[in-house]
């Protein structure tokens, strides 16, 4: 292995021969423990050589580094750990002029097993390293700029002690073999040189640094895990001994202590402490076991466990921790868990828990922990509901437990189904399973079988047979030739085709011949019981005025002669512009097409129009001859510049007259000559 050495000047004044290696050995070579110090590649001609060493603690994610203050914002801080080693002023971090410290730090964010540190720092031409004199270096697990961290808290690793005019070297690395957190450079050295500047107060201008070393626990180039100890050397790995073993004595592979532990302590290294709560802080030194008693209330082999305040009297079992009693309230191994608040009592056995006296209402079993046969809910306050069978429900939810009675359903049997199913419902969803009563039909039987139906209807659709006067699959309609609310009245047998309306068994399409009203129950020709009576009233007396009735006829026939010969020719003048109008068929329901409130059906006749006298005035009074006719086929009428729609007169006795067996109407000049009536019509 060729080492290389020279003369290198520092200040130009003073010369030290320091090693430098050569280039390739540190590119292929770990430096040698031998040489405690060591400075490679300082040459500006060697800047970004790395040797081979543990783990930059430096560059991991997680380490901060910060400086007591900034000397320019161009010159902040990171600039030490970017990675970048040459050492001109503007690739350093440089701390602020006229203080009284300057400090640098590298927080690792936790603690770590330290080797080394090196500090790579500004060096120009004609601008040595001197504000690099006097500068030390220290680890703690306190931060450099908490006012609480003291520096006796700090270990230091390094001090320089280079007066003016000499200077430290540039490059510098130093064994640190500890754990810490914090890696910090500090100085309070005033430099003489800045006086000449007229600049004063300490000043730091690191270009880059480098921790190295591993997780607690691990060592070596590889930060292998020690072996047989939890920390170890950082570079053997050797286990240390701890100055708790006997004498100091152990094996030094592992760090196991070869005599024995000294008093209060316990493990193969002796590090771990036997629990305060061993009487005399006596344990076992293989396992930590108390070697007398625990202290009072404390139980567990090292003592760890605290006795349940519950536990009566106060102590416990040394190992388990089980109460020989308990207080009132409480049962159990550890007395730790409470009587149930219904106990009637509110107290329990203190091994098994079970209420003594019995439970609150409404609760039930030897914990008084669930509810009664009849009751539910958190606090068992709920009734099951009456409706359950035998009245019994979940404790919990209140569901019915064996079903439903008779009429009811659902989980908890609070709805109720529809009366018309047979033997109640399905107890989910209600519907009729068993099918319906008499009278009713459907799903859920809601709906009501027809009064037409002879018997029971079917049960989904409600299909029945029909009784008399009744139609329809449902029977739900009357029959046409029946009427009223049951269908039980017969339409009139003079109703033209038999057929009337339900409502009021009014005619449909009107009467037959010689029959009239809205039912056609009234025959036009026939009389009434009172002048049948009437009749055989005055047939008593007959012989007694039979003369005189001869007298009147005789009298009344040469009038009526008379009358007939002076209306002939006005009678045949009329029937020259006669307009033949078919009677139209009505009932008591087409209103419509009539006068309101009147029946105008004039069965099997014809109204002839005639022509009106020249001799009527304004107020005078036409003659309108009606007469019989047995052509109902008729649908043609004789079209009259004098034919008009025309009103009935509403007193027939007063206005009609009868002349050789024809009924003529009195009729106003007002109506004849009417124009809003579409129809002819006249009254019976």
């Amino acid at each position: 292995m060729a080492i290389v050495g020279r003369m290198m000047s520092y200040s130009g004044k003073t010369k030290k021969r320091l090693l430098i290696i050569d280039k390739t050995f540190c590119l292929e070579n770990t430096l040698p423990p031998s040489f405690p110090l060591l400075h490679c590649c300082s040459r500006p001609e060697c800047r970004g050589i790395s040797h081979k060493r543990s783990l930059n603690l430096s560059r991991k994610n997680g380490t901060v580094v910060s400086q007591s203050s900034t000397y320019q914002v161009a010159l902040p801080v990171r600039r030490a750990i970017d990675g970048n080693k040459g050492q001109t002023y503007e690739e350093c971090s440089h701390t602020a002029l006229g203080q009284s410290i300057a400090w640098f730090q590298v927080d690792l964010g936790g603690e770590y097993s330290l080797k080394s540190v090196t500090i790579y720092y500004r060096n120009e031409t004609n601008w040595p390293p001197y504000r690099f004199r006097q500068f030390y270096l220290d680890v703690s697990n306190g931060s450099a700029g908490s006012t609480i961290t003291l520096t006796s808290q700090r270990k230091r690793c390094y001090k320089d002690n280079i007066t003016a005019p000499a200077t430290p070297p540039a490059v510098i690395d130093i064994p640190c073999k500890e754990t810490a957190r914090y890696v910090i450079v500090e100085t309070t050295y005033d430099a003489p040189e800045d006086n000449i500047l007229k600049e004063t107060g300490p000043v730091l201008e690191i270009c880059e640094i480098e921790v190295y070393g591993c997780s607690v626990g691990r060592y070596g180039e590889s930060c292998s895990p020690c072996q047989g100890c939890s920390t170890c050397d950082i570079i053997s790995g050797a286990c240390p001994c701890s100055d708790t073993c006997v004498n100091a004595a152990c094996n030094p592979s592992n760090g196991y202590c070869t005599e024995g532990c000294i008093t209060e302590y316990w493990g193969n290294t002796c590090k771990s402490q036997c629990s305060q709560h061993c009487i005399g802080n006596m344990c076992e030194q293989g396992n930590g076991t108390c070697t007398n008693d625990c202290a009072e209330f404390r139980y567990g082999y090292t003592c760890e466990h605290q006795c349940s305040p519950q536990c009566s009297p106060r102590t416990c079992d040394r190992v388990t921790g089980a109460c020989s009693d308990c207080n009132a309230g409480y049962h159990g191994l550890f007395c730790n868990i409470t009587c149930s608040p219904y106990c009637k009592s509110g107290t329990c056995d203190a091994h098994n828990g079970h209420c003594i006296g019995g439970c609150k209402a409404n609760w039930t079993g030897n914990l008084c922990d669930k509810c009664g046969v009849y009751f539910f809910g958190p606090n068992c306050s709920n009734a099951c509901s009456v409706y359950c069978k035998g009245n019994l429900c979940n404790n919990v939810t209140g569901s019915c437990t064996d079903g439903c009675e008779i009429g009811y359903y659902k989980d908890k049997c609070k709805w109720t189904c529809n009366p018309g199913c047979k033997n109640g419902c399905n107890k989910n969803s209600g519907s009729c399973d068993n099918g319906c009563i008499d009278g009713k039909y459907g799903n859920e039987c809601y709906d009501v079988c027809s009064v037409g139906c002879i018997s029971n209807c079917e049960r989904m659709t409600g299909n029945c047979m029909c009784k008399r006067g009744w139609q329809g699959e449902k029977c739900r309609e009357c029959s046409p030739t029946f009427y009223g609310p049951s269908c039980e009245e017969e339409c009139s047998p003079h109703c033209y085709n038999g057929t009337c309306y339900v409502n009021n068994g009014s005619c449909i399409d009107g009467c037959t011949r010689d029959y009239t009203g809205d039912k056609c129950t009234q025959g036009l020709y026939e009389t009434s019981p009172e002048d049948h009576g009437t009749a055989i009233g005055a047939g008593v007396g007959t012989s007694i005025f039979v003369v005189i009735v001869v007298v009147v006829g005789v009298v009344t026939l040469r009038l009526r002669r008379k009358r007939n010969d002076s209306s002939k020719a006005q009678k045949d003048e009329r029937k020259e512009s006669k307009i033949t109008y078919e009677k139209e068929r009505t009932n008591a329901n087409r209103q419509d097409h009539s006068l309101p409130g009147k029946d105008h059906s004039l069965p099997d006749s014809h109204v002839h129009l005639g022509k009106r006298p020249e001799n009527l005035e304004t107020q005078e009074i036409g003659l309108y001859e009606i007469m019989d006719s047995g052509n109902e086929d008729s649908k043609t009428y004789e079209n009259d510049a004098n034919a008009k729609s025309v009103t009935p007169v509403t007193n027939t006795s007063n206005d009609a007259s009868e002349e050789n067996g024809n009924v003529y109407l009195v009729i106003n000049e007002s109506q004849l000559n009417s124009s809003h009536y579409d129809e002819l019509h006249v009254q019976n």
